[in-house]
């Protein structure tokens, strides 16, 4: 089920736009010594990004989500490579709880992950379960 403009009527939502994050597999490295792990760094590299990307369309605060949310995904991708969608989620729902945005990932009760036609970015919009 796809998301519509109408199940944002009467909810608090957000929506912005991000770079595409590195997938869940390349997010995090080993340092094979000490068996710690830690972050990568294109997982850093994006984090940078993203928060630039996030600044710019908020300077002035943005919008953010108390309790259980819903969230959609709509995947731009520059290139026609083999993708696995569900691999570029854990980022961005990581990124949205360092900010603020929402109180935890664990509240997300509904995800919808949608490629799209070409370009470049991830739009997101979280909104509020229930009206």
């Amino acid at each position: 089920m796809t998301f519509k403009e109408s199940d944002l009527q009467g909810r608090n939502y957000f929506h912005c736009l991000l770079p595409v994050p590195p997938t869940t597999n390349s997010l995090f490295a080993t340092n094979w010594k000490t068996k710690k792990r830690f972050k990568s760094k294109g997982y850093e590299d994006w984090e940078v990004e993203a928060l630039r990307a996030f600044t710019s369309q908020f300077p002035h605060g943005y919008p953010t989500i108390k309790g259980r949310a819903h969230a959609h995904f709509r995947f731009h991708f520059s290139a026609d490579h083999k993708r696995d969608i569900a691999n570029f989620e854990k980022a961005i729902t990581d990124f949205l709880v360092n900010m603020d945005v929402i109180e935890d990932d664990c509240l997300i009760d509904r995800m919808v992950l949608e490629r799209a036609e070409k370009g470049n970015g991830v739009y997101v919009t979280i909104f509020e379960e229930g009206a």
